[in-house]
């Protein structure tokens, strides 16, 4: 017996796939078939004229959404190029802060080695008395 496939947890009835079958044969069936090479009758093949107009509204409607495309790259590259900037700014201020806290470490240092050898200085005056 050939598996079932089960639909929405359930096991469809014989008679549902046999159905579902029968109509999709039907369906396939029903398709006319055109032969490409001949036009149906009345209906004439459009001229040079039409031809040409048909192919300008094309290139009309290829450059109006090429246009779009271009503007929302436009805004897009805006929105690009002003974060660019901030995240500069940024940067710029950390290497600021960076810069402010070294100079505050050699200052700290500078000055405790100016106290520590002052205290030494003032030692040995102390102890030539």
């Amino acid at each position: 017996m050939p598996e079932m496939i089960k639909m929405n947890g359930a096991e469809p009835e014989e008679h549902e796939l046999a159905a579902r079958d029968a109509a999709r044969f039907a369906a396939r069936e029903a398709e006319p078939v055109i032969e490409t090479a001949e036009l149906p009758a009345g209906t004439e093949p459009f001229d040079q004229t039409q031809h040409d107009q048909i192919l300008r509204g094309l290139d009309s409607y290829a450059h109006a959404y090429d246009e779009r495309v271009n503007s929302v790259n436009a805004h897009n590259r805006r929105l690009a190029d002003d974060m660019l900037k901030q995240v500069a700014k940024v940067k710029a201020e950390i290497t600021t802060m960076w810069l402010l806290g070294g100079a505050i470490a050699s200052k700290e240092r500078q000055d405790l080695a100016f106290v520590e050898k002052s205290e030494r200085e003032l030692e040995k005056l102390e102890h030539s008395t």
